[in-house]
Formats: structure tokens, sequence, C-alpha cells
């Protein structure tokens, strides 16, 4: 089965959207997005996201940096604890 569709890949004209091309049918931009994830309980009060958004308010840049930050090795390596800080894997 191929990944690519037939009709597409002939055709004569090729049109190329950009960011906000979306927006007239109703889609929320990036900045938007986070205004609607600020409204979020378990989100505006967060230290981490907070931070983030105050120096790019993206999604896409949200997205990049809490992936970085999940990467840590402190991270990946910390064990979470029922009470107190978490525990490091050797």
């Amino acid at each position: 089965m191929p990944i690519y569709n037939e009709t597409i890949i002939n055709a004569p004209i090729a049109i190329f959207l950009g960011a906000g091309a979306s927006q007239s049918l109703g889609k929320p931009l990036m900045g938007e997005f986070i205004t609607r994830l600020e409204q979020q309980d378990a989100l505006k009060n967060t230290y981490l996201f907070r931070t983030i958004t105050a120096k790019q308010r993206d999604l896409e840049f949200l997205l990049e940096e809490l992936e970085q930050w999940a990467n840590k090795d402190y991270f990946t390596l910390a064990v979470p604890q029922k009470d107190g800080p978490p525990c490091f894997r050797e």
C-alpha cells in the first residue's frame, strides 16, 4: 500500500498554506492554544508552564521545551516517592 496519494502527486497545481491558514475555519493559532491552556486549572499555576510560556507564547515552543526537559537524565532516572523528593536509580 503506497504512503502517498497518486492524485495529489500528479496534480498540476500545488497549494502551500502558511501558519494561520485554518484560522478562518475557527481553529486557534499557536498563541491562542496557550491562552486556552492557561484556563486549565492543572496548568495555569504550575511554575514550569508559566516560565516556558512567559518566554514564548507558542504551542510548538512549549511542546519542544517540555520534550527537552522530560528527556533530561535526572528526570528519566528519577523514581517518584509517595512523600518527599524522588530517589534516583544508579
